[in-house]
């Protein structure tokens, strides 16, 4: 398959991060899968959020760039782009403040 075909040449410049690789393969099966049952009438079963947490230099950035691409490459996402945002964007000093920041 072209997208997975691509993903794997991707992924072999990442050092490390199995587990992570696995998740995106199986994610790329997935929202095919789902792509096919959308064909024949079924609503889509899948939420893609995700969370990139970690210590800096670990390759949280990197990595959510290339599942960027790779959503955008499935038809997922429109434009493909990455909106990177820290505790501090989404996060307000009060409770009950958070929800603007968020909406």
């Amino acid at each position: 398959h072209g997208v997975l075909a691509w993903l794997d040449r991707e992924l072999e410049a990442v050092v490390g991060m199995e587990p992570v690789k696995a998740m995106l393969r199986s994610t790329c099966r997935k929202v095919e899968v789902d792509r096919l049952r959308a064909a024949h009438g079924f609503k889509s079963q899948q939420a893609l959020n995700m969370l990139f947490l970690g210590n800096p230099g670990t390759g949280k950035t990197s990595m959510a760039r290339i599942v960027a691409r790779v959503l955008r490459k499935l038809g997922v996402l429109a434009k493909g782009h990455l909106v990177e945002v820290s505790r501090r964007d989404v996060v307000a000093e009060y409770s009950g403040q958070s929800a603007v920041k968020t909406a």
